[in-house]
């Protein structure tokens, strides 16, 4: 899964943070098991972004857990989701990996299952979980650009164990 940034114009001007998937992942599994899918049912919103330098951190509960510079200004906060399927009560890992692009990076994400990278995850008896996930936003303000819809790119790995 990989998602993108939306900002407003502006230096001066918040940015909105969206980080919704583009397409959803479906792994390979042992012979005789169903694949793992993932499928993304919220998206990921730091809301409004001032640009100064600094980072906050989205909870996975739709809050926000740390903003040491004070660069949030607002918006709806929205934790990501996603639900992964596969066979029932199936043990699975689960990693995701951020990125850095011009000036803005995403990091250190914490999910509902624990820390990643996770070891023992374990779907239920529907061959389901649903995950949520947060993650710390960084700002280097003298190095992002202004405009709308900048990449930012994660993903998220999951392997049966």
């Amino acid at each position: 899964m990989h998602g993108w940034v939306s900002q407003t114009l502006g230096r001066e001007a918040g940015r909105r943070i969206l980080l919704p998937a583009l397409a959803a992942l479906a792994l390979a599994s042992p012979a005789g098991s169903a694949d793992l899918d993932i499928i993304e049912t919220v998206q990921m919103d730091f809301g409004a972004v001032l640009d100064q330098n600094g980072s906050l951190t989205l909870g996975i509960n739709d809050n926000l857990v740390a903003d040491p510079a004070g660069i949030h200004a607002g918006g709806v906060l929205s934790s990501g989701r996603f639900l992964i399927t596969g066979d029932p009560f199936a043990a699975f890992g689960l990693d995701i990996v951020g990125s850095e692009l011009d000036g803005l990076g995403i990091a250190d994400f914490n999910t509902s299952a624990g820390q990643p990278p996770v070891l023992n995850a374990v779907l239920n008896g529907l061959g389901q979980l649903t995950v949520r996930f947060g993650a710390v936003l960084t700002v280097q303000a003298a190095r992002a650009e202004p405009g709308l819809d900048h990449f930012l790119a994660y993903t998220i790995s999951v392997n049966y164990n």
